[in-house]
């Protein structure tokens, strides 16, 4: 019974193989031979003519709004010259409660850094002793180990610094 059946399934597939390759099929009730040639029905177009460069003028584009983009970016770019403030890093020399140690502190480091600009911020009840004003981590830890011979508890805190304008 399994070798009929296993015969069966092998003719039916050799069967199907063979009618799926003719390209025409007479059908058994009416004996017409159908063809799959579609080429008949296929719209054709006429070949399009070839447009040159220079007999063809670009349209100007609808809704150009380079003006106003331009306008918008001018605004921009104005409003960020403005800022003068960012987030950066400072040099924390000094945190206690003594007005008198922290001006002694700001001194020390401004004979030390001339050129660096030292702040004293008041927060009661504590004194702070910030240095500097930069923008990025390398800059501020070369100073930092500058610094850290003459005070050794200096820390680098993030912290908002004033941008440096060019003049």
């Amino acid at each position: 019974m399994k070798r009929i059946l296993f015969l069966s399934v092998i003719f039916l597939l050799a069967a199907c193989t063979a009618a799926r390759s003719q390209k025409t099929v007479a059908t058994p009730d009416t004996g017409k031979v159908m063809s799959e040639d579609l080429s008949k029905i296929r719209p054709t177009y006429p070949p399009q003519a070839k447009q040159t460069a220079t007999t063809t003028a670009t349209p100007a584009p609808v809704g150009d709004d380079t003006r106003k983009v331009n306008e918008k970016l001018d605004s921009i770019r104005v409003f960020n010259g403005s800022i003068s403030i960012a987030e950066g890093y400072r040099i924390l020399l000094y945190n206690g409660n003594s007005s008198e140690a922290s001006r002694d502190v700001r001194l020390q480091a401004a004979s030390l850094f001339p050129s660096i600009r030292t702040y004293i911020e008041w927060k009661a009840p504590s004194f702070k002793v910030k240095l500097g004003d930069f923008q990025d981590k390398l800059e501020a830890y070369y100073v930092l180990s500058e610094l850290q011979k003459s005070f050794p508890t200096a820390i680098m805190v993030p912290d908002k610094i004033y941008l440096r304008t060019s003049e």
